[in-house]
């Protein structure tokens, strides 16, 4: 398995072949580094995940994607074990959507801001931990992968679709431009930054 942490992505063809030729399987998480839906994973890998969930720059709110590759018998198998799951339900999805636009709204503004604070320090949680809980949905100690065994919603299914379609490329480095000058500052300023030496990168 290959996971490329913080935007940070490198090249995997050096050790492709070594790994076919053992019949070892290639995975790709490229959950903290999507640069787009052209970019969709290294042709040799097995599969490749994309999430795009609240905390992502193209974030879908929920859900995520599985690029699966030349091997039709691991598509079903994967696909009759999801059938098995529960519905993640348009009124589910629509709680999401919700949340995640209070959330913008109290870390854009001064006085949701404050709020947040008032709420931190009531909770007994550090700023940082409280607002990582919040936008992400779950809390420490809960059933980590139970949170994430579900089936798609249409709504849900048709949002992904209209953002990977609606993809501005221009947009998108605009914003990498912006993390470039604010990770630029940050290593100035002594606070590390993971992945500051990388040049071609994304933000997570």
């Amino acid at each position: 398995m290959f996971a490329y942490l913080y935007g940070v992505t490198y090249d995997i063809s050096p050790i492709v072949p070594f790994l076919k030729e053992r019949k070892i399987d290639i995975l790709e998480d490229v959950a903290e580094s999507f640069t787009g839906p052209k970019n969709n994973g290294h042709p040799g890998a097995t599969l490749t995940m994309f999430s795009f969930g609240a905390i992502k720059i193209q974030t879908c709110v929920y859900g995520g994607v599985t690029v699966i590759r030349d091997d039709e018998p691991l598509f079903n198998e994967m696909k009759k074990i999801q059938d098995g799951y529960a519905l993640f339900t348009p009124q589910m999805y629509r709680k999401r959507i919700y949340q995640l636009m209070a959330l913008y709204y109290f870390i854009n503004t001064q006085r949701g801001n404050q709020m947040f604070d008032i709420a931190a320090r009531l909770s007994g949680q550090e700023r940082e931990e409280f607002y990582v809980s919040f936008s992400r949905g779950f809390k420490p100690g809960e059933s980590f992968i139970d949170r994430f065994r579900f089936r798609p919603c249409a709504p849900m299914m048709a949002f992904i679709y209209y953002r990977m379609q609606k993809f501005d490329a221009h947009q998108f480095e605009d914003y990498m431009r912006k993390y470039y000058v604010a990770m630029d500052q940050f290593t100035k300023a002594g606070i590390y930054c993971p992945g500051y030496k990388t040049k071609d990168r994304a933000f997570w």
